[in-house]
């Protein structure tokens, strides 16, 4: 079973793929991985190790906390509204 941390890297990295038009033969030549491997890792079915993770992020120009991390949530404040006298 996937965690959401696995499943926000595997999403990340698949966009990060796609905005910076490579494949998934391309970042596995860059990280030294066979392409079936990666594939293995991006569609799910293997979890993949710190270690990778870490490689894929750096060849990726990424940090590993870009790709596991979900955003920081925006807190929007409200006006403060008038005190009855």
């Amino acid at each position: 079973m996937q965690t959401s941390a696995m499943r926000l890297f595997i999403q990340r990295v698949i966009e990060k793929l796609h905005a910076d038009g490579l494949t998934i033969k391309d970042l596995a030549d860059k990280i030294d991985m066979l392409r079936q491997a990666l594939s293995k890792i991006l569609n799910g079915h293997v979890e993949t190790t710190m270690g990778n993770a870490e490689r894929i992020a750096e060849s990726l120009e990424v940090t590993l906390y870009e790709l596991i991390c979900p955003e920081e949530p925006t807190v929007k404040r409200r006006k403060a509204e008038p005190q009855a006298a």
